[in-house]
């Protein structure tokens, strides 16, 4: 089974790169001939940058502006009062370091916000402006400071959720329209993201999208944490579902040609009565097993940049850390995710199909053949394809070899094995 074709390259217009997402077309078990992956595939959210001595080891190609103290709220917190300083000291890093960044607006002042009982997660900012034009003014205003530096302009963070958000589908779809008149009046060539969609959000994104105009969504977005607590079904199939139920929304409201970014993954942690306990060991193995497969299920499913949050993100608010000695240095388990990413990066899915609880992803960049191989549950066997000639198989979480016998792979359920030419 193999998955269908795209584009063999991305072009920097919108006219290019937004419509060249052909969601539906694109997963598990979908006949084709293979799509590239973005030379944006590698996101990151850094919350702290003014405390960073050096840019991240991980080098990602994308960043996420979001719990970076650049909300609306940060940078006008009294009316025509203006603060640009953390959006330009993020920007200007990232230009310095080849990187594009993704906007996220919303979370009005107190000043700006229509008047609610909502508990939103910052105090304020989930409540829809008490009036539209202080919404263009601020977007506007942004744009123009900002436009040359920033070309992804996410409308809101996670609207589905009442934290972040209290008004209607219909509402957002208003502050959507307006913003994309700001926005296009100002730089037609910019990209405009849609509100992200999470795990429960679908019914309101349904609603959202009927009242939203659809020429100014040029990408969707959505947000998945990987959820290892009491998990009967494992943490493959979940995710590719969640994808899926995305995807046959988009067909249903004429987006499935836009591609789809997740501007926000990682790990849950481990819950506890009284919130995030301390991972244990096995925890912290579910954890990092299951958040790089996850890379390679993306992939597959044809996500087209992936964005971590967050880089400074430590247990037990995660299972494992991706920095060590003060954040400068990358630690073991976010080696072998570079390691994945550094594959996946512009390469070219050429197959991808589950078989007997076996999950089997294939990659071409340039001349090097890969093949991510893994069990959903226990250890299971692979009927190695005559066509493959790959001559290694190498666990990528111990770096240990498989020799396969003669025509078949033993596949250890705790693994993610890493077949190449």
């Amino acid at each position: 089974m193999t998955i269908s074709e795209m584009p063999t390259a991305l072009g920097s217009s919108p006219s290019n790169e937004n419509r060249a997402g052909l969601a539906n077309r694109n997963s598990f078990g979908v006949v084709g001939s293979g799509h590239r992956i973005s030379a944006r595939f590698s996101g990151l959210t850094i919350n702290n940058i003014d405390t960073l001595t050096a840019w991240p080891e991980l080098n990602p190609a994308v960043i996420r502006l979001w719990d970076t103290r650049t909300r609306w709220m940060n940078i006008e917190p009294r009316q025509g009062r203006w603060n640009f300083e953390r959006v330009d000291t993020y920007t200007k890093l990232a230009l310095d370091h080849g990187a594009d960044v993704i906007m996220t607006l919303g979370q009005p002042p107190a000043w700006a916000a229509g008047q609610s009982r909502a508990r939103c997660a910052y105090g304020v900012g989930c409540t829809p402006p008490s009036n539209l034009d202080f919404w263009r003014n601020y977007v506007r205003t942004l744009v123009e400071h900002s436009h040359d530096s920033i070309r992804y302009w996410e409308i809101w963070n996670e609207p589905a959720q009442r934290e972040f958000w209290s008004g209607s589908p219909e509402k957002m779809a208003a502050l959507t329209n307006a913003a994309c008149e700001e926005i296009r009046s100002i730089d037609p060539n910019v990209s405009i993201i849609s509100p992200s969609i999470t795990l429960g959000g679908i019914d309101f994104f349904r609603h959202y999208f009927q009242s939203v105009d659809k020429s100014c969504i040029d990408i969707v977005s959505i947000h998945y944490y990987i959820n290892n607590n009491n998990n009967k079904d494992g943490f493959d199939k979940p995710s590719i579902r969640f994808l899926k139920r995305v995807k046959e929304l988009m067909r249903k409201v004429g987006l499935s040609d836009r591609p789809i970014w997740n501007t926000e993954f990682g790990v849950a942690c481990s819950a506890g009565k009284n919130g995030c306990m301390s991972p244990s060991t096995e925890q912290i193995e579910a954890g990092r097993l299951s958040l790089f497969r996850y890379l390679f299920i993306m992939a597959a499913e044809n996500v087209q940049s992936a964005s971590y949050y967050f880089w400074e993100r430590r247990p037990p608010a995660t299972p494992f850390a991706m920095t060590r000695d003060h954040r400068l240095r990358l630690s073991k388990n976010a080696a072998i995710y570079k390691k994945i990413m550094n594959m996946l990066q512009e390469a070219v899915i050429t197959q991808a199909y589950e078989k007997n609880g076996v999950y089997v992803v294939c990659i071409q960049k340039r001349t090097k053949r890969y093949a991510a191989i893994w069990s959903g549950s226990s250890n299971a066997s692979l009927s190695i394809p005559e066509k493959w000639n790959y001559h290694s198989y190498i666990n990528l979480l111990d770096g240990n070899s498989l020799i396969p016998s003669h025509s078949s792979l033993e596949i250890p359920g705790n693994s993610l094995v890493i077949a190449q030419n």
